[in-house]
């Protein structure tokens, strides 16, 4: 039985595109929705091979437009995201999930580990139950290793820049977001992502901050975020 959709924004073809949708299809409870960016016939050829429950062609101009999609032909009551160059460990989301339904957990991330060039750049440990306090501190939610219960979703998820982050401060206001302490996925860093300018991530989420908190309680928060990422970049631990 179908428990979990897992939605997968696709813009175009990447080196881990086969390989992601897969591994969603080998989770034994997920319906795999993918939401193509493109009417790119190749591509779709492609996509159709890998049969994933359904194919959602359009031109969606951006990632979070793709999700709303792609949760509106959603047939589960519980949204799993996924990025197409992230790998879903087997078993994983079946196990998440069984353990929020035991639990009565309304949103949840897990651990991942960042590949790059093929061998472990760092790993980030979910360890921390996450509320608003915690987030305006540091994100340590991997968008790819989210599963929410489908009512507390938005009826139209925030646009970019920091689409993730900001969906992650709407869920944190009613509810928290608890952490399962095993390893979801791999997420590949590679050159044909989209965006990883750190320096433009650190002004965008500056501006963000001082919006919903203001400017005060920004600059008392920031500096540990910019460690964290920096540390990351650098250092990769």
């Amino acid at each position: 039985m179908k428990e979990v959709s897992v939605i997968i924004p696709v813009h175009k073809k990447n080196p881990f595109l086969r390989d992601s949708i897969i591994s969603a299809k080998s989770q034994n409870k997920s319906e795999v929705i993918v939401v193509l960016d493109s009417f790119d016939k190749e591509l779709k050829i492609f996509l159709e091979n890998l049969k994933p429950d359904k194919i959602i062609c359009g031109n969606w101009s951006d990632p979070s437009k793709a999700r709303q999609i792609g949760i509106e032909n959603s047939d589960t009551n519980y949204i799993a995201f996924l990025d197409s160059d992230d790998i879903i460990i087997e078993n994983r989301l079946d196990e998440q999930l069984n353990w929020m339904k035991k639990n009565n957990i309304n949103w949840s991330y897990a651990s991942f580990i960042v590949i790059k060039s093929n061998k472990k750049y760092y790993y980030q440990l979910a360890e921390e139950i996450i509320n608003f306090k915690k987030l305006i501190q540091v994100n340590l939610i991997g968008n790819s290793t989210v599963i929410v219960k489908k009512k507390f979703l938005p009826k139209k998820l925030p646009k970019p820049p920091l689409e993730d982050f900001k969906l992650w401060i709407y869920l944190s206001n009613e509810n928290v977001c608890y952490p399962f302490n095993k390893f979801s996925r791999y997420y590949n860093i590679h050159p044909d992502q989209i965006s990883k300018n750190k320096f433009k991530m650190f002004y965008w989420r500056f501006l963000y901050l001082i919006e919903i908190v203001g400017l005060k309680k920004t600059i008392v928060n920031f500096p540990y975020y910019i460690f964290i990422n920096l540390k990351k970049r650098f250092y990769g631990n």
